[in-house]
C-alpha cells in the first residue's frame, strides 16, 4: 500500500506543476510547433480535441477539404497542399485517404461510425508525433512509454491490492482493520492509471516553449478589438487551430464578430455568411471527432 500511495503521490506532484507565462504578450505564434504537438507539450498527451484542430489546419494550408451535410456528418477530401507535410501528417492523411494518387481527387471519406477509421489509422500518426516530440527536447522521455508505464505499474498494484485483500479475508480473518489498507491501494493504483494518462515530464526546454504558447493564448483571449484589414480573416483562420488546442476558439472568434467574413474554400457549408454562422458550423466537429474517437478498438489512438 505504501508504495501504491508513493507512486500516487508522483502522479499528483506531476499534475498539478504548473507553467507561468512569459511576462510580455505574443502577437504571432512563438514557433512553427503544429496543433497536434502543442496539444503533446500542453497536455502530455493528444486529445480529439487536438486531432480536430490537425484537420482544420491541414484543411487551411490546403490539404483537405471539409465538407459538412449535417451537424454529425462530416466529408473528407484531400487534394494537393501549398507546403510539405511532417511525418505524423502525411501518414494521418495516408492512412485515412489512402497513399496520394492512389485515389481519385474527388473522392471523399466519412469517419461514420461504422468505420474503423480512428484505430490503427490514426494511431500510427500519433506515436509518430510523440517521438517528433521526444526529438525536440520537450521531454524527459516519450509521453507516451512514460503513460504506459505508469499504467502498468498501476494495474499490477491493483492486481496485488487485491490478493492482499482476499488473503486478508481468507486467512487473516482477526486483523479486519487492515483489509482498509488493500482497499485503499486499490483505489490509488486506479487513480493512478487514470490520472497519469494526462501525466506530462517536460524540461526546462519544454517549460520555457509551453511559457511562450501560453504568452500567446493572452492574445488570443484579449478583448481588444482586431481592427479589419485585408488579411484579418486569413490571420483568424490559421490561428484557430493554435485556438483550439489552447481551447480558447469562442473567444478568438468573438474578437472577429463586427468585421466581414467570407466562407473559406476549404470549408463547404450551407447558409454561411457571417463568423458565427462558420463558427457554429465547424466547431461540433471536435464532438464528432470525439465521440468516433472514443470508439477505437485501439487503446493507443485514445
Amino acid at each position: 500500500p505504501a508504495l501504491a500511495f508513493l507512486l500516487l503521490l508522483l502522479v499528483a506532484i506531476g499534475r498539478v506543476r504548473r507553467v507561468e507565462p512569459l511576462k510580455e504578450q505574443l502577437n504571432s505564434l512563438p514557433t512553427r510547433l503544429p496543433p497536434a504537438m502543442l496539444g503533446i507539450l500542453l497536455r502530455g498527451r493528444l486529445s480529439s480535441r487536438d486531432l480536430a484542430a490537425t484537420f482544420i489546419n491541414l484543411a487551411e494550408r490546403g490539404h483537405i477539404v471539409i465538407r459538412q451535410l449535417t451537424r454529425e456528418d462530416y466529408r473528407f477530401r484531400r487534394q494537393a497542399g501549398k507546403d510539405n507535410l511532417l511525418d505524423f501528417e502525411a501518414t494521418l492523411l495516408d492512412q485515412i485517404f489512402g497513399p496520394e494518387g492512389e485515389r481519385a481527387s474527388s473522392e471523399e471519406v466519412t469517419f461514420s461510425l461504422a468505420q474503423e477509421v480512428f484505430s490503427k489509422r490514426v494511431s500510427e500518426s500519433f506515436i509518430l508525433a510523440y517521438k517528433k516530440m521526444n526529438d525536440l527536447g520537450y521531454f524527459y522521455t516519450n509521453p507516451l512509454k512514460l503513460h504506459r508505464r505508469y499504467q502498468v505499474a498501476g494495474l499490477i498494484l491493483f492486481l496485488l491490492g487485491l490478493i492482499g485483500f482476499l488473503a486478508n479475508i481468507l486467512f487473516f480473518d482477526d486483523v479486519r482493520y487492515s483489509l482498509l489498507f488493500w482497499l485503499a491501494m486499490m483505489a490509488s493504483s486506479l487513480l493512478v492509471f487514470f490520472f497519469s494518462k494526462g501525466l506530462p515530464m517536460r524540461t526546462v526546454y519544454g517549460d520555457r516553449e509551453l511559457a511562450r504558447w501560453l504568452s500567446f493564448r493572452r492574445y488570443l483571449v484579449s478583448h481588444e478589438l482586431v481592427n479589419f484589414a485585408a488579411q484579418s480573416q486569413e490571420q483568424y483562420l490559421s490561428y484557430l487551430p493554435y485556438a483550439i488546442v489552447l481551447e480558447v476558439e469562442a473567444d478568438w472568434t468573438r474578437r472577429f464578430y463586427d468585421l466581414p467574413f467570407a466562407q473559406p474554400a476549404w470549408y463547404v457549408a450551407s447558409n454561411i455568411s457571417t463568423i458565427d454562422q462558420f463558427a457554429n458550423s465547424v466547431f461540433p466537429l471536435f464532438g464528432y471527432l470525439s465521440h468516433a474517437l472514443s470508439l477505437s478498438s485501439q487503446p493507443i489512438s485514445r
